[in-house]
């Protein structure tokens, strides 16, 4: 078996760890705010979350969103959602009381998403200034994707692009990914 580079390693639980935490508090979210989603019987009713329009509700914000055939528009579109509804459910936690330890973590989360929405908004006028005819980056934790609308990036590009990413998210290189798109 392959022995992971410790870069990847500390990458891989840097992410578990967000994940869990993402996860414990949905389910707390969900769990405190919706009435027998963890019924104690084992009644054969079907609960009310199972009806199709339920799951439709249920269904990916991203899905709701029309595509409008622009990447670059689709792409902020969809990510504005995914982020709103990240702080929806951050500040459902949050309003539960401040001496719960889950909405002190969510209050910590919270501020790192604006802090995100934040780099994201600055990268991309950056690059706009810079001349790029469209720029989609997201930021998460320690690392960055940015998607240029450009057939092929050259040195020079890469060097640029990766220079307003850096000096906007204080991250190291290797953190950073850049993907030329049309």
């Amino acid at each position: 078996m392959k022995k992971l580079d410790p870069r990847h390693k500390a990458l891989l639980q840097q992410g578990g760890v967000l994940c869990a935490i993402v996860t414990l508090l949905v389910a707390a979210v969900l769990s405190n705010g919706t009435p027998g989603l963890f019924p104690a019987s084992t009644s054969k009713t079907p609960h009310p979350s199972a009806t199709p329009q339920a799951k439709a509700a249920a269904a990916p914000v991203a899905s709701k969103i029309p595509a409008s055939g622009d990447y670059f528009v689709d792409f902020r579109a969809e990510r504005a959602d995914i982020r709103a509804e990240q702080l929806r459910l951050l500040n459902e936690v949050i309003e539960k009381g401040t001496d719960d330890p889950a909405a002190r973590e969510a209050s910590v989360l919270k501020v790192a998403v604006c802090g995100y929405i934040e780099q994201e908004f600055a990268i991309e006028q950056t690059l706009l200034a810079k001349g790029y005819d469209d720029v989609a980056a997201i930021v998460r934790g320690n690392l960055a994707t940015v998607t240029v609308k450009k057939e092929t990036l050259n040195k020079t590009d890469a060097a640029r692009i990766l220079d307003a990413v850096l000096r906007e998210t204080g991250l190291n290189a290797e953190c950073v990914k850049i993907i030329p798109a049309q």
